[in-house]
């Protein structure tokens, strides 16, 4: 009975609370917790820092896959066409990963010399952002790899550009990339050179191309590459 109730309410969801309450779903308690971790150091100023290591990644894991079983129970209840998705994939797009992800990791390391060259004081504070990894066991690592890419990249990008269809594509970009960059502020100043210039190199590209797959994968080497290496594995 309240399953019923439950699913009623779900189908009479105009498109705005529908929207609301996905991305409410897909993304508060990230956001939540990057901006609360970032308006920490705010108030006591230190160097931003991560610790990585087997839990911090199941915690990730388990949490995105019950965030994405609720979304997608909503999106099904409500018909939602999943094939807008864009779920196709060709081996091509294999190597379409692989110059995502180097134009970004190299343009990224381009970005870091120009400001070091220009200001080492400036790069310090810009760029001091630690990340420690230890205990990471391979299966955790390639959990994220696999979880976590699937359900950023389906919802920041997939969903927001299905939803958003009516706007404009610069629009439909700057909205994806900013949903993407408020639950990164946890990273400090870096995520402005780091997660916006990929938000919307992500965004440019689903929108010539409309397949979500290439972000996928360029997404997972951003994660299980630095992570194995912090493991001592790579």
């Amino acid at each position: 009975m309240l399953k019923s109730k439950i699913d009623n309410w779900i189908r009479k969801l105009n498109p705005e609370q529908e929207i609301f309450l996905v991305l409410a779903i897909a993304f508060f308690l990230a956001v939540f917790a990057s901006n609360y971790e970032m308006m920490r150091h705010i108030v006591s100023p230190v160097p931003y820092f991560v610790k990585m290591d087997t839990r911090h990644n199941m915690f990730l894991v388990f949490e995105e896959l019950i965030e994405l079983s609720f979304v997608f129970y909503i999106l099904d209840k409500r018909e939602y066409p999943f094939g807008s998705f864009n779920v196709q994939f060709k081996f091509i797009y294999i190597v379409h990963a692989a110059v995502i992800y180097l134009i970004f990791v190299y343009g990224f390391k381009c970005i870091a010399f120009i400001i070091w060259n220009i200001s080492p004081d400036a790069y310090k504070f810009l760029f001091t952002y630690y990340v420690t990894g230890g205990n990471m066991s391979l299966l955790s690592i390639i959990l994220v790899g696999i979880v976590n890419p699937i359900a950023e990249e389906f919802m920041v990008v997939g969903y927001v550009f299905n939803r958003f269809e009516k706007l404009s594509s610069k629009q439909i970009i700057w909205i994806s990339t900013l949903i993407r960059l408020s639950y990164h502020t946890y990273q400090g100043w870096i995520c402005l050179f780091s997660i916006l210039p990929m938000g919307l190199m992500l965004g440019f590209y689903y929108n010539k191309v409309k397949s979500i797959w290439p972000l996928v994968l360029a997404h997972s080497a951003w994660d299980i590459i630095p992570l194995l290496s912090m493991a001592g594995i790579l």
